[in-house]
């Protein structure tokens, strides 16, 4: 109603992402058109590598591997060397994929899909000024790479090092960070089990208390 269509199209674009982290898949579909149909009018590199993302994470949840590597590589390519930390988020988001559908059964070449790419993720972290959670999520798929060869100190280690960032300012990063960390440091009995355990029981109960009472 305001005429602002790049305002409309990040709404659009969130509202997808919302739907996705629910699992309505097709709701997703839906808004993600609403944004692409919003950004026409206001296109730029910027809008369209977030378009690129949100595709890519949409084709993730598919475990369609063909288009989350076309949509999360277009957007890498589009953030360029102008903007590092975004290359490296949707390199970072492709690698942690990989390894996530490899897990669940997918193709096991995954798994080396998922050790290069997160290399690549982490070199171009080097070069990031400040915390990003980008390199944990990185770091996060090389402990399932490890865990999946049956290295389990190394999955343990590089458990650790996903865990780089601050989880309560990055909270979509940190749920599959503890996930990795559930599998690789408490499963395994690693000295950091305990206090995991409890960090994942935490905020289970701020959850259910949020939908208790949301006030």
């Amino acid at each position: 109603s305001l005429g602002d269509r790049w305002l409309e199209a990040l709404s659009a674009g969130g509202m997808a992402m919302t739907c996705l982290q629910v699992g309505g898949g097709d709701d997703c579909a839906a808004w993600l058109d609403r944004a692409v149909a919003a950004a026409m009018s206001v296109a730029s590199t910027s809008m369209a590598r977030r378009l690129e993302l949100w595709r890519g994470a949409h084709a993730a949840a598919r475990d369609d591997v063909e288009a989350m590597t076309r949509h999360y590589r277009r957007a890498a390519e589009l953030a360029g060397q102008t903007s590092i930390g975004e290359a490296c988020q949707a390199l970072a988001d492709l690698s942690f994929e990989y390894a996530r559908i490899a897990v669940f059964g997918g193709d096991p070449s995954l798994f080396e899909m998922a050790r290069a790419t997160a290399e690549e993720a982490l070199t171009m972290g080097r070069h990031i000024r400040g915390e990003t959670p980008y390199t944990g999520l990185a770091h996060a798929g090389l402990a399932l790479v490890a865990e999946a060869a049956g290295d389990l100190d190394a999955a343990a280690e590089e458990s650790r090092n996903s865990r780089n960032f601050h989880g309560e300012t990055h909270l979509l990063y940190l749920v599959p960070i503890l996930w990795v960390g559930a599998r690789t440091l408490i499963r395994t009995g690693q000295p950091e089990a305990a206090g995991l355990t409890e960090e994942i029981l935490g905020g289970l109960s701020y959850v259910t208390m949020s939908m208790a009472d949301p006030t």
